[in-house]
């Protein structure tokens, strides 16, 4: 049986660029360019970044949160959780309850980030692709 694999991501996507330079001045991860939705419209810019650096950066974000703050607590559990030892190699199986952990972890994230039941403070701040796993 296969090990499925969980990663922790945050994304920030916005037009603004300088405001993603400093991000990525602040905490690493990369600057991409996202595709554009229609030829009138700004260029849209995303900074993203993985595991350790998305953990160290919602650390750093968590008292200023509002709307993400439960996915950024549940990003860093989620990457706390990674640091527990584990087998490596060719064939090694992450032990059950470490995997139980991984998948209880990413469901929750799963029900914060449901779009039938999505956390508004208003319409316009909801964005369901903010944090990942």
């Amino acid at each position: 049986c296969w090990n499925p694999r969980y990663q922790a991501e945050i994304k920030v996507t916005n037009t603004c660029r300088p405001m993603l330079d400093r991000l990525q001045s602040f905490f690493g991860g990369s600057i991409s360019p996202r595709p554009h939705l229609r030829a009138n419209h700004k260029p849209i810019w995303e900074w993203k970044a993985g595991n350790q650096i998305a953990a160290a950066c919602c650390a750093t974000l968590i008292p200023y949160l509002l709307v993400k703050r439960e996915q950024a607590i549940l990003l860093i559990e989620m990457q706390e959780a990674k640091q527990t030892p584990r087998p490596r190699g060719q064939g090694a199986r992450l032990p059950v309850a470490l995997l139980a952990r991984y998948e209880s972890i990413y469901q929750r994230f799963l029900a914060l980030n449901d779009s039938r039941d999505p956390q508004r403070l208003t319409e316009r701040a909801s964005r369901t692709d903010d944090v990942i796993v």
